[in-house]
């Protein structure tokens, strides 16, 4: 029979036979039960205390509060801990060590996870995983699930969720606490394996939208109607208009247009396009009375002029502030 040592064993003091319930193959090993000792013992006084004959107990491993492990039983012993055969004839048993009493039964930090990285290694030793449900059924036990005691005292208890969901985690691959991976390392203990997430996938970025240019009475329609529909390289309207003055023949040269070609086109035709209605003026008209939905600048290709003479001849302020009823003078 191979006698099966934890990595994480720091020694091996083996319990007298007669306080175990014997052989049994580790390929029924399926559970874990921490207890608590009830007391501070080190973990090799308490692991010598189940060499006497007649004590009547045993554990398959005993923890201090330094976190150090002693182990009791090789994991082909059933050990005797749970006052329950059937129990511990699947079981990797524990006794750790309190840093308190009654009524609480504190137990360290470093007993923890020393026993955290062990069940770790059980489980992946052996096949199982760790499901508390608070009954026998779970392959995460208690003393106190089958006689009436304290043990493993309130704090270790309130514990078996936590200790559960972190064995759980790294046998998923999610890692380890670093306290617990510090001790991987400090014993050489492989690790499971971290799944790496695989790479989320990168929807590329959507071409720019690219402008086709349109023609100058189109360009004279939107000038006249207050639009813009030129996009930029990057496919994005920088515009919302075409402006007025500079600024109009600025957008336009980027755009590829002339001004200068703009007022050329007949201004009769450029109301036509924005399907206004059409009002043939006298060609000697010196005065423009602003109507419903003109603009400084379409009443500047309409009479063949520039938006900034007529801001200069009317002393306006705003060039997109026009009223109605207002009279523009063109000369």
């Amino acid at each position: 029979m191979a006698n099966t040592k934890s990595p994480f064993a720091d020694a091996v003091i083996i319990a007298a036979s007669n306080n175990t319930h014997g052989a049994r193959s580790i390929k029924n090993i399926s559970k874990a039960t921490p207890h608590h000792m009830a007391g501070n013992m080190t973990a090799d006084a308490a692991a010598k205390l189940f060499t006497n004959a007649s004590r009547g107990a045993s554990a398959t491993n005993c923890i201090g509060s330094d976190g150090r492990m002693v182990q009791g039983c090789y994991y082909e012993t059933a050990p005797g801990t749970s006052s329950n055969r059937a129990n511990d004839l699947v079981s990797c048993t524990y006794e750790v060590a309190n840093i308190s009493g009654a009524p609480n039964w504190f137990v360290s930090d470093k007993a923890i996870e020393k026993l955290i990285a062990n069940l770790i290694w059980e489980c992946m030793t052996f096949g199982f995983r760790l499901n508390y449900t608070g009954t026998t059924l779970g392959t995460m036990t208690r003393h106190n699930m089958f006689i009436a005691t304290s043990c493993p005292g309130p704090y270790l208890q309130s514990k078996f969720l936590e200790i559960t969901k972190t064995v759980n985690d790294a046998l998923d691959g999610k890692g380890m606490p670093k306290t617990v991976e510090t001790l991987f390392d400090k014993y050489k203990v492989k690790k499971p394996a971290l799944k790496v997430a695989a790479p989320k996938p990168v929807t590329p970025a959507p071409a720019p939208t690219k402008w086709k240019k349109i023609s100058l009475a189109a360009v004279a329609k939107e000038i006249w109607t207050g639009k813009c529909s030129y996009v930029d390289s990057s496919g994005k309207k920088p515009w919302t208009y075409w402006g007025n003055g500079d600024t109009r023949i600025t957008r336009l040269k980027k755009a590829g247009y002339s001004d200068s070609d703009i007022k050329k086109i007949n201004t009769v035709e450029i109301p036509k396009l924005s399907g206004a209605k059409v009002t043939t003026t006298p060609a000697k008209a010196t005065v423009h009375t602003v109507k419903k939905g003109e603009t400084l600048s379409g009443i500047a290709a309409k009479y063949g002029t520039t938006t900034a003479k007529l801001i200069a001849l009317n002393y306006i302020k705003n060039a997109n502030l026009i009223t109605v009823g207002q009279k523009i003078k063109l000369k």
